[in-house]
């Protein structure tokens, strides 16, 4: 039996637990493909293939421009560990969802980037932080910032 080992998804862990240990200033972005926009393309004709060549030119874009401490990812969505103030975090971020939307090719698609301030100390309640159900209604490009609760939710 091959067992697949994911060595994307364990840098991007070491970096949280890494940065959430020291408590330093630092957000998981969380760049989101809209799920609609993404039936859209498959229901006018694109091919799986070229839309999954679409999502990835998006993440090179970010890796490019954001120089992430790690990165994994996730059908249309892709999540980066990024250090720096909530300013700075949030004002790279608008700088990338606008490059994007304004890509001719990742502009088909429209894009979310959810920043999850790394809880400090904690690790877990940071990966825990979910706050797509509830941003799942705005159907706009998008930048938010998310603190995790600092209690057991």
């Amino acid at each position: 039996m091959a067992i697949l080992y994911n060595f994307a998804e364990e840098r991007f862990l070491r970096a949280i637990k890494r940065i959430a240990k020291s408590r330093i200033d630092a957000a998981v972005l969380r760049l989101e493909a809209d799920r609609g926009t993404l039936r859209g393309l498959q229901q006018a004709g694109m091919q799986d293939a070229d839309i999954i060549g679409l999502l990835g030119q998006a993440a090179r874009m970010a890796d490019a421009q954001l120089h992430p401490e790690g990165m994994t990812s996730i059908w249309g969505e892709y999540h980066l560990v990024l250090i720096g103030s909530r300013e700075e975090l949030l004002s790279e971020s608008m700088k990338l969802i606008e490059a994007l939307s304004n890509h001719p090719v990742c502009g088909k698609i429209s894009w979310r980037a959810i920043l999850v301030r790394v809880f400090p100390g904690e690790a877990q309640r940071t990966l825990w932080c979910v706050a797509s159900y509830d941003l799942a209604p705005i159907n706009a490009p998008a930048v938010v910032w998310v603190e995790p609760y600092p209690n057991d939710d």
